[in-house]
């Protein structure tokens, strides 16, 4: 039948038919057992802790920040003798915040509103922490330099005096007071308004008020929490209030968390009532809504001691993990309909044994693929540069690892169970002998109970009506050329619309999506991102080797280095933004009119005049002094940069990145410029690169388990191929329904690669391994075969995460959009795109051509094996018996089988169609020779 590589499938599908062999005749070991296993490393489940912490799980571990974050360190935090600045922080601190805006008018700096702002800020002042028999407010525990706490320059201007405001006119985004003083007030105010082309502040419509805390230990908790409650009761008729924590996001993504736990039982239910529906027939024997449940139950047992397992161990649970359930019920319940379904067509008069042989030979090799596909699909998300993601992984890629094994022992053992109770024609519920339908003694008993196989009939198998429905509906149109045609059109056109979306894609978390909808840190971001993201964070400028800085041409080149960061796209073009001990020290030799000739003149006057004067001394935090003080082996300097676009602008924000971090790699000595805010980059920088590579690797390992498994290479190459479609495709279409690249849809990106698999390895391997030649009989069989179980598996998954369409939470929202789109995608692809491929596939051509002198046509109303089959052949052979058992059988070697008394048909005559993996097995009580 072509060319085949089933080395490995064959003798793998005869080990599955003799080990199911093993189950049916001892299955309460293979029952009893996984019970006990999930009951032992379940309980480890009751060790679970959420670590939440969002900056370390959204973060990728090979980031450049986190190196240069992780130097800065060790080398800069212990001179903080007196203390410590914002702006030279490497990790975010605790802190509270507020944006105040008018009730009524859109200009706050009037006297009214700022006398209500000037009560906030004192009412935030006199929170007072009690702990330990002290009372701690802000002014304690504030991050501060020399004794002071960092000001909010706005109120200073105005001495925290509101009738000072219309008396003083500020500019922006620098004030300069008759007193000489400076204060940068642009990260102050919010949606400004000049006066002409002038840098005076005509109006502005927002004032953001900003608390920074000198530790993140249990009073500064306590002190935030208190912050937030404090300002949520604050009542003013004149202003209104946004709030925000250092901790908050971590708080919210918590709560986040436990709103989605209450629904997993509501998609539990889903999931079990829509698999009981749809297998359900009015055949009370055949009928399987127990083993249904028992099948989600599997899948629920092998997630629990899974998850148990990993918790023993101390595997970090994170809240995207709080999503594995769904994601394994999907998985398990997958493997539980294909089962089934090859179940259904197994003849109902073999025995018990025969039967589960049969449908595990035939199966196994199937969930065996797919399973194996989406573990590797995990593993390789497992490896991802993103904690989060990774941890996500783990739990995913193990639990699949138990789902496989419990399949094959838990479920296998029920089946084995249910098979005896059919094979002894008892009800499905009840697990009373009933009678078959034609013998029913009342139509209510025909309605409630009857059912199995009748004894007047010569039915076979118990397919379900809409495996029959695939077989004689869907399988006949989707053969005919016009619809082929068609189709292939419409996969032209997708292709399209997809590849635009992908190039449209936008990247990044937005961190309002890890929050609850209804979190008071939404209209707080809301403000902050569309009114006070004109300037960007302060860039720290670090040379980690000892530089002689007393040489003129090393001092200019340092200066040359300033002038064009400050000049740079993202630079701010203007020396007061930026804070250089390097710059002021060469100032304050011109204005004392001192030389620096050498090492130890510019070590003398640089320690003992110029950082002991209080203007100066906060330099005093950047620089790094050898033991003896003889040497400078690492300084810093800090630069201002601006934003051209407010909102969130991922690419902006990367493209700020790497403006600063590529003319600092230009400069002559070691250096990299760094920002607390660059951690947030990286992600944004990281992720589309992370995604690609997971994809590239993995689409590698599908290809070579597809090659492994399904016999024909032509076969495993449309597999691959429709995983890449199906990736494309949902890429492309997030950009349709508003959904970001981030760390999140980064997951489902993944779970992609493993729900394709799914979809068009089932499809591709049942329709390998048909035993019919024709092509479209091929599909035909495929669709009889498969069609079912895959559109069970997909409405079953959308059902469990439809749960997550109202979810107050916008990466759970972003979970289910994605999600959505893999499984409807994927099953468009594995129903509709792959089967077309497949029969119009060159090798499957080459082969039909091949065999056009003796190519079969089948009925196709008969492939289920329930009724005789009629074969012809070119050569004027007929194989086969009619109902009316009028047609005579010709150059057929019979093999009757005494346990079924089914009889083998092999073509003697063209032994190029033999093909003794896939023999096909006609039951008849009599042949006509």
């Amino acid at each position: 039948m072509g060319f085949h590589f089933d080395c490995i499938t064959q003798p793998l599908s005869n080990i599955y038919g003799h080990y199911a062999r093993v189950v049916c005749r001892h299955p309460l070991p293979f029952l009893l057992l996984p019970i006990a296993i999930s009951l032992g490393l379940g309980s480890g489940c009751l060790r679970i802790k959420l670590f939440n912490d969002a900056d370390y799980l959204f973060t990728p571990t090979d980031a450049e920040s986190i190196e240069n974050r992780d130097y800065i360190d060790d080398v800069y935090n212990g001179i903080r003798e007196n203390g410590m600045t914002v702006s030279r922080q490497s990790t975010s601190i605790s802190y509270g915040r507020v944006i105040i805006g008018g009730a009524q008018k859109q200009n706050i700096l009037q006297t009214e509103e700022f006398l209500e702002v000037i009560r906030v800020h004192e009412t935030i002042m006199n929170i007072s922490i009690p702990n330990a028999g002290s009372e701690y407010t802000f002014s304690n525990i504030c991050l501060a330099w020399m004794g002071n706490c960092k000001n909010n320059a706005i109120l200073k201007i105005y001495n925290y005096d509101a009738t000072r405001v219309p008396q003083i006119n500020i500019s922006y985004p620098l004030t300069v007071l008759q007193t000489g003083e400076i204060f940068e007030i642009g990260q102050n105010l919010g949606d400004v308004e000049l006066v002409g082309e002038t840098q005076i502040v005509k109006s502005t419509k927002y004032i953001m008020l900003s608390y920074h805390l000198e530790t993140s230990d249990i009073i500064s908790e306590l002190w935030e929490k208190e912050f937030l409650k404090v300002m949520e009761e604050f009542h003013s008729e004149v202003i209104y209030i946004a709030r925000d924590t250092s901790s908050t996001l971590e708080d919210e993504f918590t709560a986040a968390t436990f709103s989605v736990v209450p629904l997993i039982p509501v998609a539990f239910l889903l999931i079990v009532s829509f698999s009981v529906i749809s297998s359900a027939t009015m055949d009370w024997v055949v009928n399987k809504p127990i083993l249904t449940l028992l099948g989600v139950m599997s899948a629920i047992l092998a997630g629990f001691a899974a998850n148990g397992l990993l918790l023993y161990i101390g595997v970090k649970f994170t809240p995207i993990s709080a999503l594995t359930p769904l994601i394994i019920m999907a998985i398990g319940i997958d493997d539980v309909y294909i089962l089934v379904a090859s179940w259904r067509k197994t003849n109902v008069r073999s025995s018990v044994e025969d039967r589960l042989s049969e449908t595990l030979a035939e199966a196994a090799l199937s969930i065996t693929i797919t399973s194996l596909t989406d573990f590797l699909a995990f593993a390789v998300g497992c490896t991802s540069v993103f904690p989060g993601i990774a941890y996500f992984c783990i739990y995913n890629a193990v639990s699949i690892v138990f789902v496989y094994i419990y399949v094959l022992t838990f479920f296998l053992s029920c089946m084995v169970i249910t098979g005896r109770r059919e094979a002894g024609n008892k009800h499905c519920i009840t697990w009373k002998r009933v009678v078959p339908v034609d013998e029913a003694p009342s139509s209510r008993y025909r309605l409630f109970c009857a059912g199995g196989p009748s004894k007047n009939l010569e039915s076979s198998d118990s397919s379900h009506i809409m495996m029959a429905f695939f077989r004689d509906y869907v399988g006949p149109i989707m053969g005919k050329h016009w619809i082929k045609m068609a189709t292939l059109l419409v996969y032209v056109m997708y292709i399209g619309f997809s590849t635009w979306g992908v190039t449209q894609l936008k990247q990044g978390l937005d961190s309002r999506d890890v929050v609850l909808k209804d979190s008071y840190l939404i209209r707080f971001q809301d403000i902050e991102q569309s009114s006070f993201q004109t300037f960007g964070p302060f860039i720290q400028i670090v040379f980690t080797e000892e530089i002689e800085y007393w040489k003129p041409d090393v001092t200019k080149n340092i200066m040359n280095l300033h002038k064009h960061l400050e000049t740079s796209k993202y630079g701010l073009n203007s020396e007061y933004f930026t804070d250089s001990w390097i710059r002021s020290f060469n100032e304050y030799l011109s204005v004392t009119e001192q030389t620096s000739s050498n090492r130890t003149i510019f070590l003398n006057i640089l320690q003992n005049h110029f950082l002991v004067q209080n203007q100066f001394k906060q330099f005093e935090l950047d620089i790094v002094f050898n033991k003896d003080r003889t040497g400078i082996t690492s300084s810093r300097f800090l630069v201002g940069s601006i934003r051209h676009h407010v909102g969130l602008d991922t690419s902006e924000d990367v493209e700020l990145m790497e403006t600063f971090r590529e003319i600092v790699a230009d400069f002559e000595f070691e250096t990299f410029a760094f920002s607390t805010y660059f951690l947030l980059y990286d992600q944004y920088k990281t992720i589309l690169p992370a995604t690609l590579t997971n994809l590239a690797i993995a689409l590698v390992a599908m290809m070579i388990v597809s090659i492994l498994f399904v016999p024909k290479p032509i076969c495993s190459i449309w597999v691959v191929v429709s995983i890449a479609s199906i990736e494309l495709g949902v890429l492309g279409f997030m950009t349709f329904w508003g959904v970001r690249l981030d760390t999140v849809t980064m997951i489902n990106i993944i779970l992609c690669i493993g729900f394709s698999v799914d979809f068009t390895a089932h499809m591709s391997y049942v329709y390998t391994v048909s035993p019919f030649p024709s092509r479209n009989d091929k599909l035909i069989d495929a669709y009889y075969t498969i069609g079912m179980p895959i559109s069970q598996a997909a409405i079953s998954t959308l059902l469990g995460i439809l749960v997550l369409v109202n979810s107050p939470t916008g990466i759970f929202i972003s979970f289910f959009k994605t999600l959505f789109l893999v499984i409807t995608i994927g099953l468009i692809h594995g129903l509709f795109f792959l089967p077309v491929l497949l029969s119009l596939s060159p090798i499957e051509m080459f082969e039909s051509m091949i065999k056009s002198k003796s190519e079969t046509k089948i009925n196709k109303s008969k492939m289920n094996g329930n009724s005789e089959a009629i074969m012809n052949d070119n050569h004027g052979h007929v194989y086969g018996v009619d109902e009316m058992n009028t047609l005579k059988m010709y150059n057929i070697g019979l093999t009757e089988r005494p346990d079924t008394q089914s009889i083998d048909l092999i073509d003697a005559t063209n032994p190029a169609f033999t093909d003794t993996s896939t023999i096909l097995h006609f039951t008849t009580p009599t042949v006509l020779v």
